[in-house]
């Protein structure tokens, strides 16, 4: 049997006719606790305005819940791209759910220098999840020398922080190698002095994004920084990929002056 307890001194309500509520009624559903009306409200709020016209832009967005909040900039988001001011806002809320809903709309558009110290910190973030996302966000930025800003954030150095702490995380590892690319020689730099221990979960990734885009600037400096245990997961890269070792020439350097050519190695790889 299924019982349903109902109140003897008040009437029942009924489903909330959302069709018939004005565009500011529909945004103050937003911050509602039951989560049907706010996402049929999100849902009216894009039939209504597939575009962003001035009615919509003109209502007060200012929600109170975290939820309504995540709404909010997802909404932007379809009408057009979440604004710098928006994000800010998003970032230095103290809620990590927030924070994390926030760094999937980081984009070079809206990364102006505010937000960027803001995204930046978040890597010291005691969240895992909002180390994680910020590490997928960084891949969405252009490295240092192409950031169109007066004082361009070194998206590489903050990788790098980011797969130091978690580099026994493999989920954040394969974060960290997702979005290297452009960065990978800024990341690599930073690595520099790190422990061993910390750098060699990170030297696949690593190999894997520099010899598949042909970076010889980042194969040098880690085979400089990692000495024979690099040098090693390296030639496996190389044999993964089916790539020639004498056709690499940051490695064949790299081997005849720091230690005996493999060929020579006795036996050592």
């Amino acid at each position: 049997r299924i019982y349903r307890v109902i109140s003897d001194e008040t009437e029942s309500a009924g489903p909330p006719m959302l069709s018939e509520l004005s565009v500011h009624q529909l945004v103050e559903k937003l911050d509602s606790p039951n989560g049907w009306e706010r996402d049929m409200a999100h849902q009216m709020l894009t039939w209504k305005f597939p575009e962003p016209e001035t009615e919509v832009m003109e209502a007060n967005f200012e929600l109170k819940t975290t939820l309504g909040q995540i709404h909010r900039l997802s909404l932007f988001d379809f009408w057009g791209g979440v604004s710098g001011a928006m994000l800010f806002d998003a970032l230095t809320s103290d809620s990590a759910e927030l924070q994390i809903h926030a760094l999937r709309f980081l984009t070079a558009e809206n990364a102006n220098p505010a937000v960027m110290g803001e995204v930046l910190k978040l890597a010291e973030s005691e969240d895992a999840g909002v180390r994680f996302q910020l590490a997928i966000a960084l891949g969405n930025l252009p490295p240092a020398g192409e950031f169109d800003r007066p004082t361009p954030p070194n998206v590489g150095e903050a990788l790098a922080k980011l797969a130091l702490r978690d580099s026994d995380k493999p989920f954040h590892v394969s974060a960290f190698a997702s979005s290297l690319g452009k960065p990978a020689n800024e990341a690599v730099a930073a690595l520099s002095g790190a422990k061993s221990q910390k750098i060699l979960p990170l030297l696949n990734p690593l190999f894997e994004s520099s010899v598949a885009t042909g970076n010889q600037n980042a194969i040098a400096q880690l085979l400089s920084q990692t000495g024979q245990s690099g040098f090693a997961e390296f030639l496996a890269v190389l044999d993964r990929r089916r790539v020639d070792f004498e056709s690499n020439r940051a490695a064949k350097i790299r081997a005849r002056t720091a230690w005996p050519h493999p060929k020579n190695a006795e036996g050592r790889f």
